[in-house]
């Protein structure tokens, strides 16, 4: 099939809005909570309800891909999307917002799930991974930046200038994607047995639910306290919208960097090693914040923002490098496992980011112990994931690493 040089840009670009989406309207989030006059915890659902809309769409775009084409499962998607961000924009109640939250969870799955199976589709091999390390480039750098953009956006334009954002440049790559992208694959029919017996297959294996929580319960972690930080940092502590942007950015950045580079680090370490030891230093860095959460409501900033950022930027390391070892615990059951996992972690972190709403009571602890929780719990599945791979592949040298790789 003979493509557009642009072809991979098209599909890459029509993900942008479903990937920043989130970290755009972040530092909006307590002003929306006074302009309804409602609770953090109300606000925390709108993430909440977007990751549950994400985790149900999750399962079904694959297979009905596979039925129906990429081409008008990603249209359909992308417009989806765009409903619910034109909802948000023009919401008149907290419920409307909340309702095209969950529109928009629903559509942003078709932009993640189809387009990776559209690049898998046409692209093997090295050239695969060239393309996928593109796509996470850019959009990890677009995440990074998003809350930058969504303060000043907020600070000159209110609140809903971000959704509205979003809303046109949803509008934009829907155009796109309809008047230029092609069909990689042509409906055919699928067994609904086979694909329930692939995720039955998947779900009664320990080793594949084992591996699968380590990155799980590691985005979980993260997002509850991405979720909370607004209201701690611009409610408790006064900080102005511009100044907590760059500091939401500085989280953010950390991991995006990191997960882009996260596997040059493992090709180098070594799998084993880059993931113990990258979680490993994020049971550290939340363990250090949660002590100093126990000493103070809200330690100082100067504190609270580095150890997040080493948090945020360790984590990433065996949050890619654990996620790609799990695709393969079940041999041919990467499709399957890929949209289970993404259903799954979803699910896992609009619970923990709800809870953390709950408990939310304007200090620090809540937070930092649904995190640090996360962090334990992820790094005591990741020992025992590499059980007796760990001893061997810390007694050996640099260079023996690579050469086992």
């Amino acid at each position: 099939m003979k493509l557009s040089k642009y072809f991979p840009f098209l599909l890459i670009f029509s993900a942008v809005s479903a990937a920043i989406e989130i970290e755009l309207s972040l530092p909006s989030f307590p002003d929306i909570a006074r302009a309804f006059s409602v609770s953090e915890e109300v606000i925390e659902g709108t993430i909440s309800l977007n990751f549950l809309g994400f985790c149900l769409a999750a399962l079904f775009y694959g297979p009905l891909s596979d039925r129906f084409g990429r081409r008008p499962v990603l249209l359909v998607g992308t417009l989806l999307f765009l409903i619910g961000s034109l909802c948000c924009a023009l919401a008149p109640s907290i419920e409307m917002i909340l309702a095209s939250r969950f529109i928009q969870g629903l559509g942003a799955a078709g932009s993640f799930v189809v387009v990776f199976t559209m690049l898998s589709d046409i692209y093997k091999d090295n050239e695969a991974a060239h393309w996928i390390g593109v796509l996470n480039a850019i959009l990890t750098a677009t995440m990074a930046l998003a809350p930058i953009l969504g303060g000043y956006l907020n600070l000159y334009f209110g609140w809903s200038s971000c959704y509205t954002f979003v809303a046109i440049l949803t509008a934009i790559q829907l155009t796109l994607l309809y008047f230029y992208l092609p069909e990689t694959r042509k409906g055919q029919e699928i067994q609904i047995k086979e694909t329930l017996k692939d995720y039955g297959q998947l779900l009664f294996s320990f080793r594949f639910l084992q591996s699968s929580f380590v990155p799980t319960l590691l985005a979980a972690g993260y997002m509850s306290f991405v979720s909370v930080i607004p209201f701690l940092y611009r409610d408790e502590l006064g900080m102005p919208l511009s100044q907590f942007a760059w500091h939401q950015t500085a989280i953010i950045g950390s991991f995006s960097v990191m997960s882009y580079y996260a596997n040059r680090i493992a090709n180098y370490c070594g799998e084993v090693r880059s993931a113990v030891v990258g979680s490993f230093l994020s049971v550290f860095a939340m363990t250090a914040l949660f002590i100093l959460a126990c000493l103070t409501a809200i330690p100082s900033v100067l504190f609270i923002t580095p150890l997040m950022c080493l948090f945020a930027a360790s984590c990433s390391i065996p949050f890619a490098v654990v996620f790609a070892a799990s695709l393969s615990v079940v041999p041919g059951k990467n499709g399957p496992a890929s949209s289970l996992l993404m259903s799954m972690r979803t699910l896992l972190c609009a619970f923990t980011i709800q809870a953390a709403g709950n408990l939310y009571t304007g200090a620090l602890f809540p937070t930092a112990a649904i995190v640090a929780i996360c962090c334990l719990a992820s790094f005591l599945l990741t020992l025992r994931f590499y059980q007796g791979q760990i001893k061997p592949a810390f007694s050996l040298t640099n260079q023996q690493v690579q050469d086992v790789a």
